[in-house]
């Protein structure tokens, strides 16, 4: 009797206790496979809806710092999507649009082919440190007719001139030489006889706080825009004002009012 209980409850292959735990293999095996073929068909589905190029923009010319980005500036390229992880600092075609419609101005110079990235176009912390002006120093924009020296870029040395009503008469003065353009203002890209030319309305100059409060008073005096000389750094051998700074004939007419006596020191600045 005892040998017949035992060999029941143990089952055997062809036992109800048997086929349960056949059945609840094939159930895992069948889940998992269920589980692998979706994953498989996520996949598919998703390289299915990416594209197989994704679009990059490159510069179809030469810019410089300031120039203002616009559809001719830059052109969209196919590249393989593959690669994309190799552009991830590229702006695409939305945030290439947004920048043209808010005119936003390149921030540093890039040469033709080079693929426009955020960077181009938005100031990072470095760069704002470098155009503050160092300790002690003042920025001070002053307007300018670029057709007289088309061809300035920062960091130049310049003597600066500007017409005053001296006696009656316009004369031609230096208002300071020596000086370099920090930066240059406003610039306009406008097609010229050999292509391209950078035109621009105003520079910075870099002054001490009381050159740079006198030169407010000077602009005021000024008839017309101010004209700047390029001129070697390293030429200190034919000064027009004696003394470094500001025309001391200038200075004594911002004393005197306005347009007075003063004339001759300072020369014509030309």
């Amino acid at each position: 009797m005892a040998d017949s209980t035992s060999t029941s409850s143990s089952g055997s292959p062809g036992s109800p206790v048997g086929g349960s735990t056949t059945l609840v293999i094939v159930a895992v095996v069948v889940a998992i496979a269920a589980v692998v073929l979706v994953n498989v068909y996520i996949e598919l589905v998703r390289r299915q809806s990416q594209p197989d190029t994704i679009a990059v923009y490159r510069l179809d010319q030469k810019v410089r710092q300031g120039d203002q980005i616009n559809d001719k500036l830059v052109r969209a390229y196919q590249v393989d999507a593959r690669f994309s992880d190799a552009f991830g600092n590229s702006l695409d075609e939305v945030e290439v649009q947004n920048n043209i419609r808010d005119r936003k101005r390149f921030t540093r110079g890039a040469e033709r082919g080079q693929v426009v990235t955020f960077d181009m176009l938005h100031q990072t912390q470095s760069q704002r440190e470098e155009y503050e002006p160092r300790e002690g120093f003042r920025d001070v924009a002053l307007t300018v007719d670029s057709n007289d020296l088309p061809t300035l870029f920062e960091g130049m040395s310049v003597d600066v001139s500007a017409p005053f009503m001296i006696q009656g008469r316009t004369e031609w003065l230096a208002v300071i030489e020596g000086v370099k353009v920090k930066n240059i203002g406003d610039p306009a890209r406008t097609e010229g006889e050999d292509g391209p030319v950078s035109r621009y309305k105003k520079v910075v100059l870099e002054l001490t706080p009381e050159q740079a409060l006198a030169l407010v008073n000077i602009k005021g005096l000024a008839t017309g825009d101010f004209v700047l000389f390029r001129r070697n750094p390293a030429d200190r051998g034919t000064p027009l004002i004696q003394q470094q700074g500001l025309n001391p004939v200038l200075l004594d007419l911002i004393q005197k009012g306005g347009g007075g006596s003063g004339g001759g020191g300072g020369g014509a600045g030309g």
